[in-house]
Formats: C-alpha cells, sequence, structure tokens
C-alpha cells in the first residue's frame, strides 16, 4: 500500500483509538440491548449491534499495530471507511470468543448485508419484490449482545489502568 492509503499513527494516537473503539462497540451494544429490553425492534437492535461488532473489529486492528515496535504506525485508511467496514466485522469474529458469534440470531460472512437491511428500504432485483428486514431471535440475539458486552467490558477492565492508559501488551 502507498503512503496516501494509511494514516501515519503514533502509539498515543493508537492508545487512544483502542480505547475509543472499546467504549465505542460498548455503547452502540448496549443502545442494541436497550431496545430489545424495551420490546422493540430486533431487526433494529440486531443492526446496531454489527456496528458494535465493526467498532470491535477496529479496536483489534489497532490493537495488533502496537505489536510493532517502530515510532509511526502504517493504519490503512479502510479501517475507517464505512463503505469498506467489512474488514474489521471479520477481524472482530475472528478475535470474539465463540460464545458471542455462536449466539447470533442469523449467520453472518464478512460480505452480508444483513446489517444494512435491517436499517433501509431495498429492492431485489433478482426476485423482483421489496426486502424484508431479516427475521431475528430476540432471546438469541440478546444472548450474544449480553456476551459481547462482558467481553468488552472486561477487556476494557483489564487494559486500561486508572489512568487511562493502555497497559503494555
Amino acid at each position: 500500500m502507498s503512503k496516501s492509503e494509511n494514516y501515519e499513527l503514533s502509539d498515543s494516537q493508537i492508545k487512544g483509538g483502542l480505547k475509543k473503539a472499546l467504549l465505542g462497540s460498548i455503547e452502540l451494544a448496549g443502545y442494541a440491548k436497550d431496545i430489545l429490553e424495551r420490546n422493540g425492534n430486533a431487526s433494529l437492535s440486531f443492526g446496531l449491534y454489527f456496528f458494535a461488532i465493526e467498532e470491535y473489529g477496529k479496536y483489534e486492528i489497532l490493537r495488533e499495530c502496537l505489536l510493532d515496535s517502530v515510532k509511526r504506525h502504517l493504519v490503512s485508511k479502510d479501517v475507517f471507511d464505512t463503505k469498506k467496514s467489512k474488514v474489521n466485522f471479520k477481524k472482530a469474529l475472528n478475535a470474539l470468543p465463540k460464545e458471542i458469534h455462536e449466539k447470533l440470531p442469523i449467520r453472518l460472512s464478512s460480505d452480508s448485508q444483513s446489517e444494512m437491511d435491517c436499517f433501509y428500504l431495498n429492492w431485489d432485483h433478482e426476485n423482483e419484490k421489496w426486502k424484508v428486514p431479516p427475521k431475528i431471535d430476540s432471546s438469541q440475539l440478546l444472548e450474544s449482545i449480553t456476551a459481547f458486552e462482558r467481553h468488552a467490558s472486561m477487556k476494557l477492565d483489564t487494559e486500561y489502568d486508572s489512568q487511562s492508559s493502555v497497559k503494555p501488551l
């Protein structure tokens, strides 16, 4: 990749991003859980949860940068491009404990469009009809979200000391 396709980030900038990504993923998962607990739309909840998992993927990608002992880390701009966020989702699924993605109410792949189908009206050209949001098992989704929140919160608790700095690897 050429330099223009990457951001050059310092350790300090990476560490700040790590905490923001974890906090963001926990917050999105919390909103998704809140929707379910209020008997809201499970499909909408799933869409937010999908985004929480993508944010967690950013955390994993940035965390790997700290393994390199360089002054400036090259981070692909694609990591922060919402149109190319499937890389983040795939990274998260590979890093998260099995119990979390096994409890997802529908099977996803890194090229899935299910999260967008939760939010937007789309036309299915092949079948010549409107797409419907995926059917979501609310209780299974709630189990997955709860396990995700627990995992991400433990990461936050164990990796940050009282001064909000990242503990060494």
